[in-house]
């Protein structure tokens, strides 16, 4: 890191592991804070050798799949987790593997005939030809998976596992 610049780097925290900070080196000054505008105390030589965040911080929360953070570090991805469960999505998908984090409380907005409705509709549209754009229609969900699966057992007679 090169004097004058600004730049969000992944910052070690007790507490939630890592998080985004902004810091800047001008005149072997170091200038950090953390998103809510907070100043930490870090040295030249620390900002020198922290991570940068190469993804737009307030994309983490967006990503349903994290095969999309093109920053592929421990911190990115559990600062991705721990977003978009903090914004109440427990499911985070991993290409083809879906990531569940419990929220150690009933929700049953996410279990529905409405989901399942959807998710069949999606993979119906998807089998015709039909253009859709999985990430805006759907969010990663168990459902999916299990009507992925069923769907290739069923149409192309091939085994399915589903590892739980």
């Amino acid at each position: 890191m090169t004097d004058n610049t600004e730049r969000y780097v992944w910052y070690p925290d007790a507490k939630q592991v890592f998080i985004p900070i902004k810091v800047m080196i001008s005149d072997n000054t170091v200038t950090a804070t953390d998103l809510n505008g907070k100043k930490l105390s870090i040295s030249i030589d620390q900002a020198k050798k922290l991570d940068t965040v190469l993804f737009p911080i307030d994309k983490f929360i967006k990503v349903n799949d994290l095969i999309d953070i093109n920053n592929y570090s421990d911190a990115a991805v559990l600062y991705t987790l721990r977003s978009r469960y903090n914004n109440g999505d427990i499911y985070t998908n991993i290409a083809d593997i879906l990531l569940a984090i419990n929220p150690y409380e009933q929700r049953e907005e996410l279990y529905n005939e409405e989901v399942m409705n959807r998710i069949r509709s999606y993979l119906d549209h998807s089998k015709a030809g039909i253009n859709v754009d999985k990430f805006q229609t759907l969010l990663p969900h168990p459902y999916l998976i299990a009507q992925q699966s069923f769907n290739d057992l069923y149409n192309k007679n091939t085994s399915q596992s589903i590892v739980i």
